[in-house]
């Protein structure tokens, strides 16, 4: 489901057009609940509630936006050489970090603003930082054989004030510090 994930959550979102509103109030509690199982499912996906930005990070090495509000795709952000195993936006929705094994690297991207001002920002869609993953850690572990992929481990991403938290299998491996 991987490659073909960016699709399936514009398939969902397409049934909340705001052009079409009785098909998006009939569906809202169906399409909403998908997105939330999207998440719960993929790391390769996050939901971030007051901006209304959803974003999936696609086996291509592209980070997706979607604005939930408008049911359309809002940014694409390049830079990544590997498929992109977690993302995550920071608390105020204006910041995203993504995660790619294959390229052992994080990047933080300042994804810009929703008013019309973020549109000519220098800032929209920048990568801003990025940070290389101790190979040791995007690896399996000792005693695993046979045919893995980067997919086949959990990784995940969190934000503190002052830092990004790499996770693998809810446990922290690396932690890298943030300038805001």
């Amino acid at each position: 489901l991987l490659p073909a994930l960016p699709r399936a959550v514009e398939v969902v979102l397409s049934t909340l057009d705001p052009a079409h509103p009785h098909v998006r109030q009939a569906l809202m509690q169906h399409s909403t609940a998908a997105l939330k199982e999207i998440v719960r499912r993929f790391p390769q996906a996050t939901f971030h509630q007051t901006t209304q930005r959803f974003a999936v990070g696609t086996v291509d090495a592209l980070v997706v936006i979607f604005d939930v509000r408008t049911a359309t795709k809002w940014r694409v952000l390049e830079g990544h050489e590997g498929a992109i195993n977690a993302v995550t936006f920071d608390g105020a929705g204006q910041r995203l970090a993504s995660f790619s094994a294959q390229e052992g690297r994080v990047r933080f991207w300042e994804t810009g603003s929703s008013g019309p001002f973020g549109l000519f920002s220098n800032k929209v869609g920048r990568c801003v930082q990025q940070f290389t993953v101790p190979q040791m850690h995007t690896r399996p572990a000792p005693g695993q054989q046979g045919n893995w992929q980067s997919s086949d481990i959990s990784f995940g991403i969190l934000f503190t004030p002052t830092a990004i938290v790499l996770t693998r299998d809810n446990h922290p491996i690396a932690e890298f510090s943030i300038h805001k």
